[in-house]
């Protein structure tokens, strides 16, 4: 499942012109989802081409995909198969700058999103929407999640540079060194689950919120897109926290040894490039522009 609503991004006065002319989808990116479909007509039978997602809303930005929900109206197996056909072609067709991805599945739930276009019929289902919300309603809970995110991260990379300097020990302590370094392995490893378990918990809650959210919240935020567990996880997703948290979360398994301790130091060093690559602050406090 797919969740990709850019509810956080400042909204654009016109929708996407790379994928849109005005409120019409282009001929030509047309021509591109039906020519995957028709791939797809010896396998089973099609109910729905549609366009979810941001790019269907006036909050895209450059980097957002053009999210393709073909609703396969076969059996399980043939749907393993459509799949198989589909599937390669994400990543591989553009428009613009925005890459078209494709989704096979036996149908949707309109309430995930903002917009929803229908490639077959050629019209809108819902929306074109500006999906933007008042972010400063979020930013409390944001900033408490990356301090706990950062003090975590602290303790671990401290955790690492104790460890690191144990391996400079002379050879008369070697000893010693050994039995601290298996301790320090183990609060290492424990570091790890805590940020891999903080991944879990973002996850899990936003996920959550648009299977079962709590009725009085959500008459409050007015729609599932703009409910706290969702805006945090795209928020720790745009200021690149997410795919450290979910990097450590994979080595939350790992056994305790060098191998782990690679890990860690790569996923912390992917996440300063990530960070700088776009014009954030290399540091973990965050900076929202």
């Amino acid at each position: 499942m797919e969740f990709v609503e850019s509810v956080i991004d400042p909204p654009q006065p016109t929708l996407s012109k790379y994928v849109f002319a005005g409120s019409q989808l282009k001929a030509d990116v047309r021509f591109k989802i039906l020519r995957a479909w028709a791939q797809l007509n010896n396998i089973g039978p099609i109910s729905g081409i549609l366009i979810v997602g941001s790019i269907g809303t006036y909050n895209y930005t450059d980097e957002s995909d053009i999210d393709i929900t073909i609703k396969w109206a076969g059996d399980a197996n043939s749907l393993l198969a459509a799949r198989d056909i589909v599937i390669p072609l994400n990543g591989k067709q553009f428009a613009g700058p925005h890459e078209i991805n494709y989704f096979i599945r036996p149908d949707i739930h309109p309430d995930y999103y903002d917009s929803i276009y229908d490639v077959l019929t050629n019209k809108w289902l819902k929306g074109p929407a500006e999906a933007g919300i008042d972010i400063n309603r979020y930013l409390g809970r944001f900033s408490e999640t990356v301090d706990t995110i950062t003090d975590n991260t602290a303790e671990l990379l401290n955790d690492i540079a104790d460890y690191r300097a144990l391996e400079h020990i002379s050879h008369d302590d070697k000893q010693f060194a050994s039995g601290m370094a298996s301790r320090k392995l183990n609060e290492i490893d424990n570091d790890i689950k805590a940020l891999g378990g903080q991944y879990i918990d973002v996850w899990s809650e936003r996920r959550a919120a648009f299977d079962a959210p709590d009725i009085e919240e959500l008459r409050e935020y007015g729609r599932r897109n703009a409910m706290p567990d969702n805006v945090l996880y795209l928020l720790l997703r745009k200021y690149c926290y997410l795919h450290f948290l979910h990097a450590l979360y994979e080595l939350s398994d790992d056994k305790a040894g060098p191998s782990m301790v690679r890990g860690a130091e790569n996923a912390y060093g992917d996440f300063k490039t990530d960070r700088i690559q776009k014009g954030f602050e290399e540091s973990l406090r965050y900076h929202l522009r």
